[in-house]
């Protein structure tokens, strides 16, 4: 019957089943067996098997389904075919045992009629048919047949629907997709038996202490699983504190209390059973009902056997919690016993949540579906649908109630499965905030009851259950595979002529095309291959079928024949694919029928075998759904969304001719087929891109995108993966796309006022790229289109535009609930299993949406990850039943705000603590203006990779002129003393950092410079330093030497160590840009500044370019002068006056007309062609001062005005040449036309508090003139070429034009400004828009055009802009290579804030590991935050600057049992042991931060060795001995001492107490006993005196003689005695202490006194001139001061080291435990991997060859291993002890048997 009436399959799947089942007994698991098929994935390399016999049961099953019709929210008929059953029994079933059993009453009455009637049953018939032709072969038949009569027996209390749905399971093995080793009734009729399931081996429940009142009382012991029953004992270890003890359940409700334990077994502790039977008595607790596990299943199976509206599944939901036995249960009733009427809490405390209460109609609905849940009521069809009716009055309530549910449970049970008591207690009426919090949860449940249907809900696999989904993207999934038809592929795939009918290498960018063109350099070369398969099956109904498939396949244009020449070979032997279908969805045919289309994949196993990805992967970049949630939307905004998705994608493309060699298929079909007139039979190879090729959906992908960008779609405003969000100016309307794949999504973000000219019709950039679809004639699919509508679904998600949500998609979230209901009702569920794999994948698939709920996946992790497979905890199913109450709340709010106070936290061993910012720091305000001008999704892309250092900067000329040039610096650092200066020049360029003098700058600081700019390649340094001392007005002028002129030489000490900075970071060098600009100067002041800066200036007239005079030299280099049609450059010219030469720069630009410059209204008073006299600083004056310049030319009238004006200026600037003349007569020009003249803005010095004219006088006279500096630094943004033929300086004033008409308009009225009218107003104007044609990217200001958000939450929006697609963590190198995924990763400055303490504490408990500390300082932050509720709705930026902390944190999760909640240091009181010794259970005790403690959790220890081996261990030690002291046990002191030593030996106290003999002889050789005498002596006076003067004479003699006591009487006896390592060590140390002490001494002397040396003599024999004899002469000599410095050195070295050792061993002689050990330290590995790593075959890894050592590499690192060894994480090395040498053993178990022995003759010895 699998092999549908095909004798060859037939017989190949029984062949291919014998193999298996031979691999499997023989060695009795299934690994070896798998390898009978292998099945590739699509986006790796390598390869998992498959057996065939899972290929024949997927065959079958997908008939049985293919005539059944697909089942679920289709509503149709159920229509069953009968299975054909050869010589059917027409009398039904008989079973001799069965029969005796009910002849001779065994069975009831009324059982034995349900049997009866299960024999007759031809379902029951067909089952019994269809298991005796599978397995009545096997030897255990008789086991297996009685087992089916066992089940069809056991009908009491059971309808024959359920007992056919055990006979089902029962012989599921025969169709399921499982393996042997999970089917237990398979691995027994193949007689192997089961695999260990690692099967908790504890009884469940706990000893039976007392029955009371009909109410059991129990041990809460070892055996006790938690699965059942409710502790009510007293605070305890394990087991935590509980509301229903003694002290505290008094305040709480007697009649709340006695229902929630209601038919509850009580637990506690062995010696506390009063309290249980208090309780009893004081609540009138009685005998009740008892629920226990497998009842509550039942009863949910009630309640989840039939199809269920959403609102009907929620009270089932919520009436199942409150009926469940365990935790969650226990915890659902305590806190409905916990909300008081009359509970006083602060308001700031916002959990828990009251739950909402229903009034009496909505109970009495409840009760109705609870009668059913518990069959006490009849669930026919009628009441069902009735019940359905009535439970949607109370829907949205139910489902309120459950997410506050989740909520309190989080809170007050977490993952340490606790209750916090006193926190459980709330009031039934909600605060203002809680009912803010409660409305949201309404909120969600009314959009998750949305279009809730009758049939929503049912129970069932996800298969089953996402069979309704379609095509929907749910995350990664593993499907069946199905054999082709005609038929099923006929709907998926294109008609006549469509296919491939678009050159691929048409549609991708040009850095993708050489890929698609050929193969060749993707292939991998043939020396590289390791055993590739070179062929897979094509499954396919029969061949006829084939010939047909290939026949329309041909017409589409997607086969054509093979050309045997251009096949890829591989040995010889062609390589060719496979072919299959995957389920696409169900079509109901004109006939009624259910058709389940298929999609048509090629097997490209193996030709993908044979070639690499493509380096650059766009498919690694693809729009997530889940990245959708970064996005920011305003109050009144919505959402609306358009969509388009490509028909037939993959198929329409062709690839490059090459590839089709690697594109055969391997099934031949008929010649006919082919239609090139060949009737011979030949392989088919395919055309079009074929689904299952490793590079497609990289090439779809990227052609798609390129589509977008030549269609005009803005690329900035794309979502990718591993990118921050779009950078997009905060107006509206605003648009974001997102491509995957085929698909394209918009969101346009619109006023909600405005939302009527969007909806309904399509966006603009989805007509352009339809109109780009049509060109290449890429066809689109009008059902997956979407054309402005406010709510959509696409890729698994779903955008609620009204509301601002974006989330999962409902209807995935509807087939997930039914799933986990499926699992929760199914009975046993392994671990290990797939469904539940798979089930568990797609519930964290959905809870992207809302990352908070990631922590309700602990214990599904940590049972799914087990090494030895487990049945599922009823631990786990709660996790499964609290994540289906948390379905509603898996939305993202768009509208959250961004907080602009951030927080950071830290902890060290001793305390932590919090901080928050209260505004931004320069480097704060450099970072922000570096993320405000981004391109391609780089941050700073839109600015300049430079750094501007203006020196003496003032009021900011350079930066005014660099702002005319469009050149915008990566970072500003700006120089000046000037407080005014500051605050005008922070108010242009926010993001500089102000420094205040020059003089005080270090060569650290330009490093930091260095550090904090990493990217920039270009420094700019740039200042006039003042020229008071060179300006030749000044009479008094000092020249060079004056103070003011050698400033000069700080500026040329920060060039100097601006060039040496980035060679001491390793970092490239920067490019220098200087400009050192000053006025014209005497000869002498112009060499000597001329040689320090060391080349010539260029001199420059700004009268030339505008309206005033400003004769300046600028040194300058680094920049070329641009020429231009305006500007010339002479070289070597004689300055004017002077003797020196400069290089002159001649401007010859267009006159601008001088109402630019001045008021409305104003002219110049005579000579309206002349420039303005160069502004000057004013000083007003009491009288003029000395030598005033041109005084002697002045005429009458100018001196008057002179006098007249205070002498503010120089006499000559009240001439009439120099004046100005308005309605109100004659005057100076203002400071904004000065300004104007210069080439800044009129509201340049405008700032809050107003600068009196004067001061803008001073600024403006001590300023650049920032015309003629940007025209000097065009060089700067564009090229001779650009500026050819071109007025550069008329250009200049044309972007001063339009930014002064923008500043003009600020003082209008805010509808002028930023209405519809100024919507054509210049924005952002520079030099670069005139020039180049491609505009530059926005301003800070463009960024948040309204001013909507300050600096501080612009800075925490940009940063929020870099979260992961898991919107828990901001990335902030998000693009950069090897950041996702890595260990070590960039993190956010905290100084780009100020900062301010928050919270400060100290820990109460020491000697916590940091990484939990961390994590508290974080969790109490976020605590305090909580409880205000104005840190509610915001996205709050928090720096956590432990990596470890913030993982578990934005995972919710943790392996690490410490960050889990539990932190413990193991004693011996932690562990209990059951009577027999066999079991252990080790209780973890939980402190977080030193002052939350009391909750434990418990360790089940059931291996017998660790149990034994634990349990010697422990022997010795006192209950609260810490285990960390490995050496309290008597065997570790045995290493050098005997063993009843190990108590005393050699601590202080030891010696005293066991023997005193050698203190007391210590006491009488010491010799102070007569001298304390005599000091103490109070009868005598002179005694007295006499005693002390002595103590002090002789206190040296006293001393030495003591130490000679210790080290030649005291030591050796206690060493005679003891004879032990350690004091041997310290007595030595103490020797050459001394040793070393008195050598150094000795040196000293001697350096310090040539005396004092020791001398030596040198004597030689010379003939005597007397005596003709030998003389003996002689010199004596000093030891030489070299000498004495090296011994001395020696003596120095050698005390140090005896005094440390000395030291060290004292740690030992402190205590007695230690005695035996030094104190050695060593490196303690986290893990331990071999070194000797090769791959699966033999060969070397990655980067090696034979000869070379994994660790040869230069720059090897343990890091290492995950790039050349990806298996390593999944090893691991287990060190364990060994036995040096047998007999070792047997002497010891001799030595212990005969102390054992001695010890028992002392103790019975009589007295």
């Amino acid at each position: 019957m699998i092999a549908s009436n095909d004798a060859l399959r037939a017989l190949d799947m029984a062949l291919q089943r014998m193999k298996a089942i031979e691999l499997f007994i023989s060695q009795g698991q299934w690994s070896q067996a798998n390898l009978l098929e292998l099945i590739l994935p699509e986006d790796e390399q390598r390869a998992w098997f498959r057996q065939e016999l899972k290929a024949a049961q997927q065959e079958h099953k997908s008939e049985m389904r293919n005539r059944e019709g697909p089942e679920g929210p289709r509503k149709r008929k159920e229509r069953r075919q009968e299975m054909v059953i050869e010589e059917r029994n027409p009398i039904g079933l008989s079973y001799p045992a069965l029969e005796r059993a009910m002849r001779e009453n065994e069975i009831s009455e009324e059982t034995a009629v349900k049997v009866r009637e299960l024999l007759l049953d031809e379902e029951v018939i067909g089952l019994h048919q269809l298991l005796q032709k599978s397995v009545k072969a096997s030897p255990n038949w008789v086991k297996i047949e009685f087992r089916f009569f066992e089940i069809l027996a056991d009908v009491a209390g059971d309808p024959p629907s359920v007992v056919k749905k055990r006979l089902q399971e029962h012989c599921s093995f025969i169709e399921a997709e499982r393996n042997p080793s999970a089917s237990p009734a398979l691995s027994t009729l193949l007689g192997v038996g089961s695999l260990p399931l690692g099967v908790d081996p504890r009884v469940g429940e706990g000893r039976l202490l007392r029955v009371e009142q009909g109410v059991e009382v129990r041990a809460a012991e070892v055996e006790w699983k938690k699965e059942d029953g409710v502790f009510v004992g007293a605070p305890h270890r394990e087991h935590g504190c509980t509301i229903y003890h003694k002290d505290f359940v008094s305040q709480l409700g007697h009649e709340a209390v006695r229902q929630s334990l209601s038919g509850q077994k009580l637990y506690v502790a062995p010696n506390d059973v009063d309290g249980a039977l208090w309780l009893i008595r004081e609540f009138k607790l009685g005998k009740g009902q008892h629920l226990s596990v497998e009842g509550w299943r039942q009863r949910m199976e009630r309640g989840c056997s039939r199809e269920m509206s959403l609102s009907l599944t929620g009270v089932v939901l919520k009436l199942g919690i409150m009926d469940r036995p365990g935790e969650l249960g226990n915890f659902a009733r305590a806190l409905s016993c916990c909300a008081l009427e009359t509970f006083q809490r602060q308001p700031a405390e916002l959990l828990p949540l009251p739950l909402p209460e229903m009034n009496d109609e909505e109970r009495s609905i409840e009760e109705a579906v609870h009668r059913c849940m518990k069959g006490d009521d009849d669930v026919g069809g009628a009441r069902w649908i009735e019940l359905r009716k009535e439970t949607e009055k109370i829907g949205r309530k139910v489902w309120t109630c459950l997410q506050c549910l989740v909520v309190n449970f989080l809170y007050s049970q977490g993952s340490g499965h606790r209750m916090l008591t006193e926190g459980m207690l709330h009031s039934r009426t909600p605060t203002k905030a809680q009912q803010e919090a409660l409305g949201r949860f309404s909120e969600m449940s009314r959009k998750w009851l949305e279009e809730d249907t009758g049939d929503s809900v049912k129970a069932d696999t996800w298969e089953n259950c996402s069979e309704g989904l379609g095509d929907m993207y749910t995350g990664p999934n593993i499907g069946k595979s199905y054999p082709l038809t005609l038929e099923a592929i006929l709907p998926t795939t294109p008609g006549s002529g469509e296919a491939a009918r678009i050159p691929m290498v048409d549609v991708v960018s040009d850095s993708v095309k050489p890929y698609v063109e050929s193969p060749e350099s993707l292939l991998i070369p043939e020396e590289e291959l390791v055993a590739p398969r070179i062929s897979a099956a094509v499954q396919v109904t029969s061949q006829q079928e084939w010939n047909k498939v290939v026949s329309h396949l041909v017409d589409a244009g997607m086969l054509e024949r093979e050309v045997k020449e251009e096949t890829l070979r591989y040995k010889d032997q062609p390589v060719r694919n496979g072919a299959f279908g995957v389920h696409k969805a169900w079509v109901l045919k004109e006939d009624g029928s259910w058709l389940r289309t298929l999609r048509l994949i090629i097997n490209m196993i193996p030709a993908n075998s044979f070639q690499r990805r493509m380096p650059v992967r766009a498919s690694e970049k693809m729009g997530y759904a889940p990245l959708w949630g970064n996005l920011y939307l305003h109050d009144d905004e919505v959402i609306i969304c358009s969509a388009e998705d490509q028909k037939h994608c993959f198929h329409i493309y062709r690839p490059g001719y090459s590839w089709r060699g690697l594109f055969t298929l391997n099934k031949k079909a008929a010649g006919e087929c082919f239609k090139d007139g060949n009737d011979q039979m030949s392989y088919p190879r395919v055309k079009s891109a074929p689904m299952g090729w490793n590079n497609v959906v990289d090439f779809i992908q990227d052609g798609f995108e390129n589509m977008a960008r030549e269609a005009g779609l803005p690329p900035n405003q794309i979502i990718r993966m591993g990118e921050p969000s779009p950078l997009v100016p905060l107006e509206t309307p605003r648009s974001f796309f997102s491509f995957y794949v085929d698909n394209f999504d918009q969101l346009k973000l619109v006023w909600r006022t405005d939302q009527g000219l969007y909806e309904g019709f399509p966006s603009e950039e989805q007509l352009k790229l339809r109109e780009k679809m049509n060109q290449l004639t890429v066809g689109r699919d009008p059902k997956k289109a979407a054309e402005g509508t406010i709510s959509w679904s696409s890729l698994g998600a779903e955008i609620a535009g009204k509301e601002g949500w974006v989330g999962s998609a409902r209807s995935f979230r509807k087939a997930l609930l039914g799933a986990n209901l499926g699992l929760l009702v199914g009975g046993e569920v392994r671990a290990d299993s797939p469904s539940l794999q798979s089930v568990v994948s797609k519930n964290m698939h959905s809870v992207q949406f809302c990352r908070q709920l990631a922590c309700l996946f602990d214990r599904l992790y940590v049972e799914m990850n087990q090494e030895k497979p487990r049945i599922m905890t009823e631990q786990a199913k709660d996790e499964l039943l609290l994540l289906s109450c948390g379905l509603p709340m898996h939305w993202l709010d768009l509208r959250l705000k961004v907080s602009g106070q951030v927080y950071a936290t830290d902890a060290s061993p001793e305390g932590g603590g919090a901080c928050s910012s209260t505004s931004l720091s320069p480097w704060g305000n450099a970072r922000l203006q570096s993320m405000s001008h981004e391109t391609e999704g780089l941050e700073g892309g839109g600015t300049r990779n430079a750094l501007v250092v203006e020196c003496f900067a003032g009021m900011g000329g350079l930066k005014q002129a660099l702002d005319l040039l469009g050149f915008e610096p990566a970072g500003v650092i700006a120089i000046d003393n000037s407080p005014e200066c500051s605050r005008i020049y922070r108010q242009h360029c926010r993001h500089a950092i102000w420094i205040q003098d020059i003089t005080t700058i270090t060569e650290a600081q330009v490093i930091e410079w260095r550090r904090r700019f990493p990217k920039v390649t270009q420094v700019i340094l740039a200042g006039g330093w003042p020229c008071v001392n060179h300006s030749l007005l000044n009479v008094h002028r000092q020249g060079a030497e004056g103070a003011t002129s050698k400033l000069l030489d700080g500026m040329l000490q920060i060039r100097q160590w601006l060039k040496e900075c980035s060679r001491k970071l390793n970092l490239p060098e920067w490019k220098l840009v200087e400009m050192y600009e000053n006025v014209v100067m005497d000869d002498g002041d112009f060499k000597v500044q001329t040689k320090k800066i060391g080349f010539l200036p260029y001199f420059m007239e700004a009268a030339q370019l505008g309206r005033c005079r400003r004769p300046r030299l600028y040194w300058l280099s680094g920049v070329d002068i641009i020429p231009g049609d305006d500007l010339k450059v002479l070289q070597r010219v004689i300055m004017r006056g002077h003797e020196y030469h400069v290089k002159e720069v001649r401007v010859d630009t267009e006159r601008l007309p001088l109402e630019w410059f001045l008021e409305k209204g104003a002219s110049k008073m005579k000579g309206p062609e002349d420039p303005f006299a160069t502004f000057t600083r004013p000083i007003p004056r009491q009288s003029p001062p000395d030598s005033p310049a041109g005084l002697d030319q002045a005429s009458e009238r100018a001196k008057k005005r002179w006098q007249g004006d205070s002498f503010r200026l120089q006499v000559y600037q009240y001439e009439e040449r120099n004046l100005v003349v308005d309605k109100n007569g004659p005057r100076r020009p203002l400071p904004e036309e000065q300004l104007r003249m210069m080439g800044f803005c009129s509201n340049h010095l405008t700032a809050k508090n107003r600068l009196s004219n004067d001061l803008k006088g001073q600024m403006i006279g001590n300023s650049f003139s920032a015309i003629s500096v940007a025209r000097l630094l065009v060089g700067l943004v564009a090229t001779p070429e650009q500026c050819k033929n071109k007025d550069v300086t008329l250009l200049l004033w044309q972007v001063w034009q339009q930014k002064e008409q923008k500043a003009r308009q600020e003082d209008k009225p805010w509808k002028i400004r930023f209405s519809s009218v100024a919507a054509g107003a210049p924005g952002a104007v520079s030099l670069v828009h005139e020039i180049l044609p491609s505009p530059v990217a926005p301003l800070r200001s463009l960024i948040d055009p309204q001013g909507w958000l300050t600096d501080e939450e612009a800075l925490s929006y940009l940063l929020a802009r870099n979260g992961t697609h898991r919107n828990a963590e901001i990335r902030v190198d998000l693009g950069m290579p090897y950041a996702v995924g890595e260990l070590c990763r960039q993190s956010v400055d905290p100084t780009h804030w100020v900062w301010k303490v928050l919270l400060s504490y100290a820990w109460k408990e020491k000697g916590q590991h940091i990484n939990v500390l961390e994590l508290v300082a974080v969790l109490d932050l976020l605590r305090r935050q909580a409880r205000d509720p104005k840190f509610h709705s915001l996205k709050m930026l928090t720096l956590v600057d432990n990596q470890v902390a913030l993982s578990c944190i934005s995972k919710g999760r943790s392996s690490a049992r410490a960050l889990q909640g539990e932190l413990f240091f193991a004693r011996k009181g932690d562990f209990t042991w059951n009577a027999a010794k066999t079991r252990a259970v080790w209780s973890l005790p939980l402190t977080k931060s030193g002052q939350r403690v009391g909750a434990h959790e418990s360790l089940v220890i059931d291996d017998p060795w660790l149990v034994t081996a634990l349990a010697n261990y422990l022997r010795a030690l006192a209950p609260g001995d810490y285990l960390r002291t490995a050496s309290t046990s008597p065997a570790a002191t045995q290493g050098l001492g005997h063993r009843c030593q190990g108590d005393f030996i050699l601590d202080v106290s030891g010696v005293n107490r066991h023997c005193p003999c050698i203190r007391s002889v210590w006491k009488a050789l010491a010799a102070y006993r007569p001298l304390l005498r005599l000091a103490t002596a109070e009868h005598l006076p002179c005694a007295r005196v006499l005693g002390m003067a002595l103590a002090v004479a002789l206190a040296p003699i006293i001393l030495v003689w003591n130490l000679l006591v210790l080290l030649f009487v005291v030591c050796p006896m206690i060493l005679f005695a003891f004879m032990q390592g350690r004091a041997w060590v310290f007595i030595i140390s103490v020797v050459c202490f001394l040793y070393g002490l008195g050598l150094t001494l000795q040196q000293l002397a001697y350096i310090a006194s040539m005396d004092l040396r020791p001398q030596y003599a040198l004597t030689w024999k010379v003939p005597s001139n007397q005596t003709q004899t030998l003389c003996t002469c002689g010199c004596d000599y000093s030891v030489s001061s070299n000498v004495c410095i090296n011994l001395g050195t020696i003596g120095l070295v050698t005390t140090l080291k005896a005094a440390f050792l000395a030291f060290r061993c004292l740690k030992g002689l402190r205590r007695s435990q230690w005695a035996n050990l030094l104190s050695v330290t060593f490196p303690v590995p986290l893990t331990v991997y071999e070194v000797n790593w090769q791959q699966a075959d033999g060969k070397p890894i990655r980067f090696r060859s034979e000869e070379m050592p994994v660790q040869g590499e230069v720059a090897f690192d343990p890091f290492a291993m995950m790039d050349e060894q990806p298996d390593s994480k999944f090893t691991t090395v287990h060190l364990r002890p060994e036995l040096l040498r047998p007999e070792h053993v047997e002497k010891t178990k001799k030595t212990e048997a005969s102390e054992a022995s001695e010890a028992s003759q002392r103790t019975c010895r009589p007295a």
